[in-house]
């Protein structure tokens, strides 16, 4: 039979474990490319990636800082044009269906970007 173990033994067992499993998941993360870096740093000059930013003390204020970043909008594939010149633009293309119905009901032309 198995012999109990104690709190104590069961504390170490699992200190080890855990530090062993950060360990190993913070080797994988050094490991793995980042592909959207390429993507934006090619398509998107204008969004810079944010500075590291130096480790701060506890205590010394800014812990819960929060960074934001800009995204660019995901450009229009088409829209519909009410009317002569006003039109607004959608992000994904409707169904055929949908179009239809738009234009039946609405009266309004889809323009493909």
């Amino acid at each position: 039979m198995n012999k109990p173990i104690t709190k104590k033994e069961w504390m170490e067992y699992i200190e080890k474990t855990w530090d062993a499993a950060q360990e190993e998941a913070l080797a994988q993360q050094e490991q793995k490319p980042v592909p959207w870096k390429s993507f934006f740093n090619r398509y998107c000059p204008w969004l810079e990636q944010p500075a590291p930013q130096p480790e701060r003390e506890p205590g010394k204020g800014g812990e819960h800082m929060t960074e934001y970043t800009l995204r660019a909008p995901t450009p229009p594939v088409g829209g519909y044009r009410i009317g002569g010149g006003v039109q607004f633009n959608l992000t994904k293309k409707p169904c055929w269906l949908h179009r239809m119905g738009v234009r039946l009901v609405l009266g309004w032309e889809w323009v493909d970007a």
